[in-house]
């Protein structure tokens, strides 16, 4: 099974929605050093299937 990036852009004070399956990474970049100061809310909500 081949690997799949997919990229969203968020402009400042905008809100996106992303269903999707198999998310393995979120990455939050920013300009600057590493000491630069990132803040916003995040959420990432999940579902599970439990086996019984």
């Amino acid at each position: 099974m081949g690997l799949t990036t997919k990229q969203m852009l968020v402009p400042p004070g905008s809100t996106v929605n992303y269903i999707g399956q198999s998310v393995t990474a979120v990455l939050v970049p920013a300009q600057g050093s590493e000491s630069t100061y990132i803040e916003g809310k995040y959420v990432i909500s999940t579902t599970l299937t439990l086996q019984s």
